[in-house]
């Protein structure tokens, strides 16, 4: 018994101190309770639409003669006429960065609408939305065109359309950013306005002449409307609203029905006066950028307000924010919309506070 357990502790120490010299192995660190979240994004949602086709249907379509007070407004609500034929199907939708990198892509629907998800969100990036025509052409309004149904009472006049980037800036400091409008314009409209008149002018110009960057860095469309309760809803047209360019040839837009056989007319009744000075009845402007090469700085435009009037809703002189906006090839259209000018109404203190109209999920710089 005593030989069997000194061999039994021999053995036992030899084992614990053969155990002693092996090294343990190295076990990998627990995982890190942290990881890293997904950069924040936000989806942006809207319409496009060409705004000269809007107001030339507007102009033109004929009033109920029983109820010519029931017309439909002009604005960018679902089931308006004027909306809905002038509306791009399947249009390219960018949003770009100030140095034009791209935010997101996507495609709009049959009907003109678009969403876009996975925009990098922001407090200070100001991105804008750009639309391309489909390679198929633009049928404006084709989305609610019946062919068992009888045919819109009017329509806009056929054109080639144009890449075009809409002048005002999206920041998407919000999850939702609803109600973007991107617009896209062709040529039956102001641009073949803006072609004639510079040809009458003695520079034999073409509208692809203005898509050259070689000879003209872009043009500007830039349309003033009046102050609403609705800001990008409602596009009525300022008159009295002169303009001032810092760079470029400067334009007022003018219109009239295009039977009248105006020379110089676009297909949709468009004019451009190259008169400098010239005060627009529709609020609407051009300018004719000189060549890429020779632009350093921003086009800055600014306006006035040229008519004084307390009546209405709206005080005058209005008061319009400039536009200034980095030079971007080919066309571009901006949506300038007035505020009210003049003192504010006195304060019923009687009557319920109305809230101010909550603007967050428009995502405008803050």
């Amino acid at each position: 018994m005593r030989v069997s357990h000194f061999l039994s502790s021999v053995l036992l120490a030899g084992s614990l101190v053969g155990c002693s010299l092996v090294p343990e192995p190295e076990l990998p660190p627990p995982p890190s309770p942290y990881t890293n979240l997904p950069g924040r994004t936000s989806t942006l949602s809207g319409v496009v639409y060409d705004p000269e086709a809007f107001f030339f249907l507007l102009a033109n379509w004929p009033s109920d003669p029983e109820h010519p007070e029931d017309g439909a407004p002009p604005a960018l609500y679902d089931g308006v006429p004027f909306l809905m034929y002038s509306s791009v199907p399947e249009a390219g939708i960018s949003v770009l960065a100030p140095d034009n990198s791209v935010g997101g892509r996507t495609v709009g629907s049959f009907t003109g609408s678009w969403q876009l998800s996975g925009v990098p969100s922001s407090n200070t990036v100001a991105y804008t939305a750009r639309a391309t025509p489909p390679e198929r052409g633009v049928v404006l309004g084709e989305g609610y065109m019946d062919p068992e149904a009888p045919p819109p009472p009017v329509t806009a006049p056929a054109g080639t359309y144009y890449p075009t980037t809409t002048l005002r800036p999206i920041v998407p400091h919000s999850t939702l950013c609803q109600l973007q409008v991107a617009t896209m314009v062709g040529d039956a409209g102001a641009l073949q306005a803006v072609a004639n008149t510079l040809t009458d002018m003695g520079t034999p110009t073409t509208v692809a002449d203005l898509m050259n960057p070689e000879k003209t860095a872009g043009v500007a469309l830039l349309w003033v409307y009046a102050p609403s309760y609705e800001l990008d809803i409602f596009t009525i047209p300022a008159e009295g609203i002169a303009a001032e360019a810092n760079m470029g040839k400067l334009l007022a837009i003018e219109w009239a029905p295009p039977e009248e056989g105006i020379p110089g007319q676009s297909p949709m009744g468009y004019m451009a006066i190259p008169e400098d000075g010239a005060i627009s009845s529709l609020g609407y402007y051009a300018v004719v950028l000189p060549p890429k090469k020779d632009v350093t700085d921003k086009l800055r435009v600014s306006f006035i307000d040229t008519v004084t009037s307390e009546e209405g809703d709206f005080p005058r002189p209005w008061v319009i924010p400039p536009v200034e906006q980095d030079i971007r090839e080919g066309v571009s259209f901006g949506r300038v919309f007035s505020f009210p000018g003049g003192e504010p109404p006195p304060v019923d203190e009687t009557e319920d506070p109305v809230p101010f109209p909550e603007s967050n999920s428009q995502c405008y710089p803050e």
